[in-house]
């Protein structure tokens, strides 16, 4: 009952609740030992890592002080913006389209959490960070598809691809903000929304940097180029 007064929700374990200091204090803290730990990761591993994915891991860890300044801004001020339970492994794997509908599928979260952590609450911009980055895998996938039938077309085809990602990418926010329906649950300031997702845009390029490295070296290239771009944004510019 308490929890349909004040948010209009009617059991307490799907209630939205507000961002806390200690909140934003514990994403800090978790994504601080967490980067800590990728990165050591990935310097253990450089001397398996060749070319292109061997620059690009090494322009991210010489920028390793701006990762952990890009984690402490989210202490810079309170955020104003609701955390809710949230789906945890969203990404376009998880839609299914039929017609002109669109179903949203596994909300079990992700696999190598603990149910501990899968029910904790957390910013939608958690899930919209999932699949952003999920639209970056997709491109690699279609480009190394095409070059299949035209291997010489790389160039043109990387250059296409690439604008792809981003117009969808920037379409997917424009929709994402004029379809919210409970304003709370995204930062009303500009700079705060954007720091935020930046901050979950990491968080999951990190653990794909891990999750690459563990099981498919090839693709490492996605999450890494994913973070420089992070990393490498004029200051205020947002996805």
């Amino acid at each position: 009952v308490a929890a349909r007064d004040l948010f209009g929700y009617p059991y307490p374990d799907f209630a939205p609740e507000p961002f806390s200091v200690l909140y934003q204090r514990s994403l800090y803290q978790s994504m601080r030992n967490h980067s800590g730990q990728m990165l050591q990761l990935l310097r253990r591993n450089l001397k398996a890592l060749r070319g292109p994915v061997l620059d690009e891991a090494l322009k991210v860890l010489d920028r390793q002080s701006e990762i952990m300044n890009l984690f402490r801004s989210v202490l810079l001020r309170k955020i104003s913006a609701k955390r809710t339970r949230n789906h945890g492994d969203f990404h376009l794997g998880q839609m299914l389209i039929v017609k002109d509908d669109v179903s949203i599928i596994d909300f079990e979260g992700e696999p190598r959490r603990s149910i501990e952590e899968r029910r904790r609450k957390a910013p939608a911009a958690r899930d919209v960070a999932g699949l952003i980055r999920s639209i970056d895998y997709s491109v690699t996938a279609a480009l190394e598809r095409a070059l299949k039938s035209a291997p010489d077309e790389h160039g043109k085809l990387s250059r296409a691809l690439e604008g792809w990602r981003e117009h969808s990418a920037a379409a997917f926010m424009s929709a994402y903000r004029s379809s919210l329906t409970d304003a709370r649950l995204w930062p009303q300031s500009l700079e705060a929304a954007d720091r935020l997702l930046d901050f979950f845009l990491l968080e999951k390029a990190f653990y794909e940097i891990e999750y690459e490295l563990a099981h498919r070296p090839d693709w490492l290239r996605v999450p890494l180029a994913g973070t420089w771009r992070i990393l490498s944004r004029p200051e205020g510019a947002a996805q």
